[in-house]
């Protein structure tokens, strides 16, 4: 079960530094929406309600992190957090949470770090506990593929534009 930190383990995942904890990245997301609480506003909150509903929730270690977070934590680390949300009951509002989201424009991203959204249960079992809907409750980060070097034949691999994954529902420990 997800224990409300999986955003900021997701972060610490990717950036596998052992010297920051999910606390710190809570505390440096609270700081960073304060500081520029208008610019979050005038960004988000027509998307996700008001900042300083979400700023108090964010201050509660254990609570389930939203577009705010995703968007500060950007600039916390200076880094750009690329916002994957699968097509599932998805409408054209959620659009802003399928995104690349970058610092503010004075500072320069030296890193890209990519999360997806999900729920720790199948599709099935959250419909029956949601009204038959599906809502994520639970982040997970993605990795990149190993890089091949010269020696490696890539020639006959074909390079595609990167897409949001498409949704499949497996039982556990099925054969893929």
């Amino acid at each position: 079960m997800g224990d409300g930190n999986c955003l900021y383990n997701s972060i610490l995942r990717l950036m596998n530094n052992s010297m920051v904890t999910t606390s710190e990245l809570r505390v440096r997301t609270v700081i960073e929406l304060v500081a520029n609480g208008a610019y979050y506003t005038r960004m988000y909150s027509q998307f996700i309600g008001p900042i300083d509903i979400a700023i108090k929730a964010i201050c509660k270690n254990y609570t389930y992190s939203e577009l705010y977070e995703i968007a500060a934590l950007c600039n916390v680390l200076r880094c750009n957090i690329r916002s994957i949300y699968p097509k599932i009951d998805f409408r054209e509002d959620m659009e802003i949470l399928n995104n690349i989201f970058k610092p503010i424009s004075t500072i320069i991203a030296s890193c890209g770090i990519t999360i997806f959204w999900s729920h720790v249960l199948n599709e099935t079992d959250v419909r029956a506990q949601n009204n038959m809907t599906w809502s994520p409750n639970h982040f997970v980060p993605l990795m990149s593929p190993p890089a091949f070097d010269d020696s490696d034949n890539i020639s006959d691999q074909s390079v595609s534009k990167v897409v949001t994954p498409e949704k499949r529902t497996f039982k556990n420990n099925a054969p893929m």
